[in-house]
Parts: structure tokens; C-alpha cells; sequence
């Protein structure tokens, strides 16, 4: 078993550890080019994890499993299957959940 820095989950900065029905939170995470104050956005969270999927899917001799939250789960998820950023934050997945990606 190997960590992985780029797994951490999200840092959404001065939002860590506010609810996430916070309304200032729902409005700032729906900015995906836009950094969480003293955090990061999605994008960023984008290209720390497409390097590391990259290296995955061109070894071919390993299975690799993955083990992360939720928001980089979304963007796994998007990298593999583009979808509107609607769609992003409806995609949900249940706790301990194993998906799939080839």
C-alpha cells in the first residue's frame, strides 16, 4: 500500500469544517475555475489528480484501487465521464462505495 499526496481531499480553505449547507459554501463551490478563500477549486483539484490517473491507466500490469472523498471522487468520476457542471455536484456516491474505471 502506497500513500499518495494527490489524494487528499479538497482544501476548501477557510470553508474546512463549516457545514456544507452553508450557503456561502454552496455558492463558492459552484465557481469551478475560482479558489476557496485559503483553499483551492476544482480545477486545482483537477490537474493534482489527472497525473496520478494517467500513471494508473498506463500500467498495465497493476490494478491499482483508490481510496479517497468525495469531492475528488466527482472529479475522477468527470475525468472519466464529462458531464455538465449541473451534473457534477448531483453525482453522488455511498460511503465505502467501489466504482469502477477502465
Amino acid at each position: 500500500m502506497t500513500a499518495d499526496e494527490r489524494l487528499v481531499e479538497m482544501d476548501f480553505g477557510d470553508y474546512d469544517g463549516l457545514p456544507s449547507k452553508d450557503e456561502n459554501f454552496q455558492k463558492a463551490r459552484l465557481a469551478f475555475a475560482v479558489r476557496f478563500p485559503n483553499g483551492e477549486s476544482v480545477l486545482d483539484v483537477y490537474a493534482r489528480i489527472v497525473p496520478l490517473l494517467k500513471e494508473c491507466m498506463e500500467d498495465e500490469e497493476n490494478v491499482y484501487l483508490l481510496v479517497c472523498h468525495n469531492a475528488l471522487i466527482r472529479v475522477i468520476n468527470a475525468y472519466f465521464h464529462p458531464m455538465p457542471n449541473e451534473g457534477f455536484f448531483t453525482f453522488m456516491v455511498d460511503n465505502t462505495e467501489l466504482i469502477s474505471y477502465e
